[in-house]
């Protein structure tokens, strides 16, 4: 009886470490590039004009020589209790050699603003994506990647972080009609769970007439995931874009696309479009 127990209690405690072993490797993430990398040091930080802050700091190999640097992200506030910064720049560095390699990213502020490190183009060497929270109602974030393979680039830039350019408008019974211009395809969303808003509106009567020409819009992306699809060792990029009806704080749907750097230019490989059936604070 007792060897039959204590037979039970190891079978089951080696069942328990499996399922445990198989959890923990279904929900573990890929090591980012540069975790194994000796740590920046903030003693020898460069020093920087007044109002000037360090927003964020990584150290990878982002340069083709296979060197760890030091990638600093600065900005300035426009005052000491800000915490909105611009005038927002690229700093890698290696500590043993003073020269300093900087790249600015014009036209851009916002809020939180954080690096990653990884390869975007390909090339086998890693580039440097900035994400930077703009704040405001529309949830909207800037990215930028920079490539320091040869002479420093903005290969994703303020025309990229646009996302995908799509019409919308209102239809007849209830309806949104989305046309992405790029591909020229399209898709037709039902809004029959806003429908009791739409009529109160004044856009739609009971029976689904639309009694007025109306359009949407579709936002820039308010988020741009890396991730890599194939792992191959080169990070794609999945972005989100918001939809909205009669006015910004509508939302009728996201927009989800894949992109993918391809000969010098950014290709969207995936397109998806989902309703929202609930807005956030919608009773």
């Amino acid at each position: 009886m007792n060897r039959n127990l204590a037979r039970l209690t190891i079978v089951l405690t080696l069942l328990l470490v499996l399922i445990t072993s198989a959890g923990c490797a279904a929900n573990s993430s890929p090591t980012p590039p540069g975790a194994n990398l000796p740590p920046a040091n903030p003693a020898s930080d460069p020093n920087l004009p007044a109002g000037y802050v360090i927003l964020d700091r990584q150290t990878g190999t982002v340069t083709a020589d296979g060197k760890p640097r030091d990638i600093l992200l600065i900005g300035k506030r426009p005052s000491a209790n800000s915490i909105f910064t611009d005038d927002l720049s690229i700093l890698v560095r290696e500590e043993a050699n003073p020269n300093t390699v900087t790249v600015k990213l014009p036209n851009v502020g916002g809020y939180d603003s954080k690096l990653f490190i990884g390869d975007f183009d390909g090339d086998k060497v890693n580039d440097v994506l900035v994400t930077i929270p703009t704040g405001g109602s529309g949830g909207l974030t800037e990215h930028r990647i920079v490539t320091f393979a040869g002479e420093p680039k903005i290969i994703f830039g303020s025309e990229e972080n646009k996302g995908l350019l799509i019409n919308g408008h209102f239809a007849e019974r209830f309806k949104f009609e989305l046309r992405e211009l790029s591909t020229g395809r399209t898709t037709i969303m039902d809004l029959a769970q806003k429908k009791d808003t739409y009529v109160e509106a004044g856009l739609y009567n009971s029976q689904g007439k639309l009694l007025k020409e109306q359009s949407g819009s579709v936002n820039p992306f308010g988020g741009l995931t890396p991730f890599d699809v194939g792992r191959d060792g080169t990070y794609e990029l999945r972005g989100q874009q918001r939809i909205t009806g009669m006015y910004n704080a509508d939302s009728i749907g996201y927009i989800y696309s894949i992109w993918k750097y391809e000969n010098g230019k950014w290709v969207p490989k995936q397109i998806e479009v989902a309703s929202v059936l609930l807005a956030y604070g919608e009773k």
